[in-house]
């Protein structure tokens, strides 16, 4: 049997059963949320019916989804008659289903022909209008309906106003997805014709075997509006739909204007931001009316930056910010838990919206940093950014898997270049943090330190940096995994003995999270928590960023876990109860030293490339 058509009836018996529990649950009362699962369903067994070639089972789902149209409506009433014949209807589907299963290279018989003509009629009847001319009509099946449909509607013309971008996205359960995209481009025969489609009829008609990807993107020219399109695109299988009005009306109600009073405005805003931050997240003393002081004062600044612009230029967001805050923080003597997130909660919408709107346009540039591609785009975005409206560079290096010497070099000559401009370079290292990159990173702190932040919106703050200086023990970040009252007196021994960023987790899956989002670089890790096993969290640490220097900690010091945490990766392993507190310190130095002895490995390598590059532009350049 040919794949297509087995796929074709392995995802019927699906549909069907699903359909016929949406029944049995209306049965015993009403659910919209089963009439709308139940259309969407009767929705797409027309579809993949019809492009596989079995009309008389598309025509009966066709009538059937008519029918529940008219339910969920509210254009009928779904009583016991309309019941018994959408359960009618479904068996006939699944009995022709199961006909056509052990047969599927012959016509259905007049019998089941006859029926489905019947019950689509009666639907019809049922629905006040007389079956359509050729209803039923299928006394031998169809050939697949639609054949060239992409390439008809690319060619086709009619009168529309309007110009869409339209993305939808699919699930990854769905079992046929040239099924769905017939529908959806079935669909698109009665609202207008395309410009532009991902997806062509290869894609839909070809060998089944070959899947098309789990996306598709069109531009459609129609005469709807972007409301009214939903329905057209919101089929079985659809995870996520976006419609995007490319008219130049809304094109223009988008876009940021690039003149020098709009980069004032934004960098007026960005810079409030930057002053908010502190007193809304790490100032837990700071007064209510201390928070509204400063948001009068910079609602003021705003306004008067925006006071020259056109009308209707500056995002509103901004406005209604500082006026909801204000509201929240009216006649408060004291900042309560509650408000205070609610405050935070804006402040974090609000970030998102603003550097959405200057992002790659102006005073943040972006470069996403590709494998194998990464000077090229690196060197080149460089070149041809527009130096007098870019403040920053931010590299997003989430996605890359290595960085070599020469990406290095390419770096550093490409942040000394934009240095001297005034043009800072950040790094984004994603969240989780890129780990593998950030160690090199902060290996060459020494030859050229670049700041690193874990997302776009902290980088455009200039907030929250993940690595502090390199070369100096006392400010390398500890984490410890103890229980309560061991986990607090290792931190104060350590901060007594001068280390800095020590933080302490007596749950293996959160400091695991926060390993996750932030650059640990010593993990002292109690063996014995019942929670999780310490050879357990000490693989997961050393999978995650093995530059990591872990010490265990045990009281059962049995050979075999002493040479599992060695195995495993362990750089030390000191043994409970403490001879005294200098074991920990000691354990903890030694960890630092060997964390220096790999960046001093690293940089030197890294050294040698770059000068050895510059030696070359400098012969090249006296050469010439």
């Amino acid at each position: 049997m040919d794949s297509m058509y087995a796929t074709y009836f392995e995802e019927m018996d699906e549909l069907l059963q699903r359909a016929e529990d949406c029944l049995i649950r209306l049965e015993s009362g009403r659910e919209a949320g089963d009439i709308n699962e139940l259309f969407r369903i009767a929705h797409s067994i027309k579809g993949s019916s019809q492009m596989i070639g079995y009309e008389p089972i598309g025509a009966l789902t066709h009538r059937l989804e008519d029918l529940l149209d008219s339910i969920r409506k509210e254009r009928i009433r779904l009583d016991g008659e309309v019941l018994r014949l959408c359960f009618d209807a479904l068996d006939h589907v699944k009995a022709m289903t199961e006909s056509k299963k052990f047969r599927f290279d012959e016509d259905f018989d007049r019998d089941a022909i006859a029926e489905a003509d019947r019950l689509g009629g009666e639907i019809a009847r049922l629905l006040g209008r007389q079956p359509e001319p050729g209803e039923g009509e299928g006394s031998r099946d169809a050939a697949p309906a639609g054949d060239g449909i992409v390439s008809v509607l690319k060619a086709a013309r009619g009168a529309t106003d309007r110009r869409y971008y339209i993305s939808v996205r699919f699930s990854d359960d769905a079992p046929m997805l040239q099924a769905v995209l017939y529908m959806i481009f079935h669909n698109i025969r009665e609202i207008g014709a395309l410009e532009y489609s991902t997806v062509s009829d290869e894609d839909i008609f070809g060998a089944s075997d070959a899947q098309p990807a789990s996306s598709c993107a069109m531009i459609l020219n129609t005469v709807l509006e972007a409301s009214e399109l939903y329905p057209y695109f919101d089929v079985l299988y659809a995870e996520r739909v976006e419609i995007v009005d490319l008219s130049d009306e809304a094109l223009r109600e988008r876009s940021v204007p690039r003149d020098r009073r709009f980069q004032a405005f934004f960098e007026t805003v960005f810079d409030g931001l930057r002053k908010l931050r502190p007193l809304l997240f790490d100032g837990e003393k700071t007064s209510a009316a201390r928070l509204a002081e400063a948001f009068r004062e910079q609602s003021a600044q705003v306004a008067d930056e925006a006071a020259g612009l056109p009308p209707g230029a500056v995002p509103p967001e901004i406005g209604r910010f500082y006026e909801r805050c204000l509201l929240l923080l009216d006649g408060c003597a004291k900042l309560r838990k509650e408000p205070a997130e609610h405050l935070r909660r804006e402040y974090l919408l609000l970030l998102e919206t603003v550097y959405g709107h200057v992002r790659g346009r102006m005073i943040f540039q972006i470069v996403k940093a590709r494998d194998r591609l990464f000077r090229k785009r690196l060197g080149e975005t460089a070149e041809r950014m527009d130096r007098s409206k870019i403040r920053a560079l931010l590299v997003d290096v989430s996605g890359l898997s290595a960085m070599d010497e020469d990406d290095l070099a390419e770096l550093i000559a490409v942040k000394r270049n934009l240095g001297g401009a005034g043009i800072e370079v950040g790094i984004v290292a994603g969240r989780p943090m890129n780990k593998r990159i950030v160690n090199v990173l902060e290996a060459i702190r020494p030859v050229e330190s670049f700041d690193v932040y874990g997302t776009e919106p902290e980088a455009a703050l200039g907030d929250q940096r993940e690595s502090g200086r390199s070369g100096e023990m006392d400010h390398y970040n500890i984490m410890i995994l103890d229980a309560a009252e061991a986990s607090a007196s290792l931190k104060k021994t350590l901060e007594s003995a001068g280390f800095r960023g020590v933080d302490a987790f007596t749950d293996p899956e959160r400091a695991m999270a926060a390993f996750r989002d932030k650059k640990y670089h010593i993990v002292l890790a109690d063996m014995d928590l019942p929670e999780m096993d310490g050879l357990k969290f000490l693989t997961r640490v050393r999978q995650y960023d093995p530059m990591a220097q872990v010490v265990m900690m045990t009281a059962d010091a049995s050979l075999d876990r002493v040479l599992g945490c060695l195995e495993l990766g362990a750089g030390d392993c000191v043994l409970k109860p403490f001879g005294s507190e200098r074991d920990v310190t000691e354990a903890v130095a030694r960890s630092a030293i060997r964390l220096e002895r790999w960046k001093d490995i690293i940089r030197d390598t890294v050294l040698r490339r770059h000068e050895a590059a510059a030696g070359d532009r400098e012969g090249t350049e006296r050469n010439t």
